[in-house]
C-alpha cells in the first residue's frame, strides 16, 4: 500500500523551532531552504549538531522524524518538506 504524500512548509524565527509540531516519521523526505529566502537557516539534527544551509540548498532523509529537527534563521523565510 503507498504512503500518503507529505508536503509542508515551516516559517521561520529567529528561535529554534521543530519543523513539525507532532511526531511526523518519513520513510524518505526532500528539505529545501527555497531560493527567495534571504539568509541561511540554521538546522539543528537530533545529536544537537548545527548546520548552516544556504538558500537553494536541499537534502534527502531517510526514515526520520521532523520533530526531532529543530530550524531558526531570518524570521519569515521558509523551509518546505516533501516526502512520504
Amino acid at each position: 500500500m503507498p504512503m500518503q504524500p507529505y508536503i509542508a512548509t515551516v516559517t521561520v524565527g529567529a528561535t529554534y523551532a521543530p519543523l513539525a509540531s507532532t511526531p511526523t516519521r518519513l520513510r524518505h523526505v526532500t528539505i529545501q531552504c527555497p531560493p527567495g529566502n534571504s539568509g541561511v537557516v540554521t538546522f539543528k539534527d537530533p545529536a544537537g549538531h548545527e548546520s548552516d544551509w544556504q538558500k537553494g540548498e536541499w537534502n534527502v532523509f531517510e526514515d526520520v522524524d521532523l520533530a526531532d529537527f529543530q530550524v531558526k534563521g531570518t524570521p519569515g523565510d521558509t523551509v518546505t518538506q516533501r516526502g512520504s
